[in-house]
């Protein structure tokens, strides 16, 4: 179970913020294993509540967004028969949309304006979606639509995710609802994981494949340039944007990871992965999966210094720093 977030900024703007920090909220999602099966969970400050489910059965979070008062977190739950798209507002959950086998994998805050992204998980019904305050519009143009990031500049709308051309899984990005294959060449795949706007520039994070050697490389592209982060196995999940650095975490080898304007830094020296990073002042947060036994927990990073949010098997998905 592989769920990625972006990372934000300000609300005025998006979602990050370079001014001074002082009395942060943070907000960490994902879920937490009851005894039984996984429940969609949000954790502030450490703290953690589980989300009210459309139904009895499994849940979970992926992304989160704060604006104002309000704490959005979309996600997927059980509806009695399937796993449905999933908002939750302050904690009360409504169905985006009642199709079988649906998630929702990304939500941003513009103004009064509420976008989730989300695509269905049945191969054999391959589908992706935008949601704008509940009402849906579907991402056209590809094959095997997967979307994984959203995020909103200004009247423009980007969304990142995975497409199939010519039999080839190709990283896709869509700006206003128009598909543009990122990557795509001779022996290899990718995948694009989280997208950030900062001022006139586009940053995806994502992920490059060889086919032939099956060996998985972390990326970035800036306005389409590709930048390899690594030669050896690594992925990258999450970009946030702050001044002028560029944050990135993911893995390389199993290892907990995050890069800093292409430079990276061991987060744990255990089998681990982050999926989200979001910058507020000085201080840089990630959230991710540290194992520990048979298992893995939820665990946020503040500067480099970890701290595992339950003492049970857990999974976070996406940080927001308010």
């Amino acid at each position: 179970m592989l769920l990625f977030s972006f990372a934000c900024k300000k609300e005025s703007s998006g979602p990050n913020s370079n001014g001074p920090a002082s009395s942060s909220a943070v907000y960490v999602v994902g879920s937490s294993f009851n005894g039984s099966q996984y429940v969609a969970t949000i954790w502030k400050n450490g703290v953690a509540t589980g989300l009210s489910a459309t139904s009895s059965g499994s849940s979970h979070a992926s992304s989160v967004f704060v604006s104002g008062n309000d704490v959005y977190v979309v996600g997927r739950s059980y509806n009695g028969s399937s796993m449905v798209a999933t908002i939750w507002k302050n904690g009360v959950a409504s169905v985006l949309s009642p199709l079988p086998d649906w998630t929702a994998t990304s939500v941003f805050v513009s103004g009064v304006d509420v976008y989730v992204a989300g695509y269905c998980m049945d191969a054999g019904n391959p589908g992706a979606k935008v949601w704008k305050n509940g009402v849906a519009t579907s991402l056209f143009g590809v094959n095997n639509r997967v979307v994984r990031s959203l995020f909103v500049s200004g009247s423009d709308v980007y969304v990142v995710g995975v497409s199939n051309i010519n039999n080839n899984s190709v990283a896709t990005i869509w700006k206003n609802g128009v598909a543009t294959a990122l990557s795509l060449g001779s022996g290899l795949s990718s995948d694009a994981k989280s997208v950030f706007v900062s001022g006139n520039d586009v940053y995806v994070a994502g992920t490059v494949q060889d086919t032939i050697i099956s060996n998985s490389i972390a990326v970035v592209w800036k306005n389409g340039l590709l930048t390899a982060l690594s030669s050896s196995y690594s992925a990258v999940f999450s970009v946030s944007i702050s001044g002028n650095d560029v944050y990135l975490a993911g893995e390389i080898g199993s290892k907990a990871i995050i890069w800093k304007n292409n430079i990276s830094t061991t987060l744990s020296a255990s089998s681990s992965f982050t999926n989200s990073v979001f910058v507020s002042g000085n201080d840089v947060y990630v959230a991710g999966n540290v194992r520990n036994g048979s298992g893995y927990f939820a665990t946020l990073w503040k500067n480099g210094v970890s701290t595992s949010l339950s003492g049970s098997e857990s999974y976070a998905s996406s940080v927001f720093v308010k």
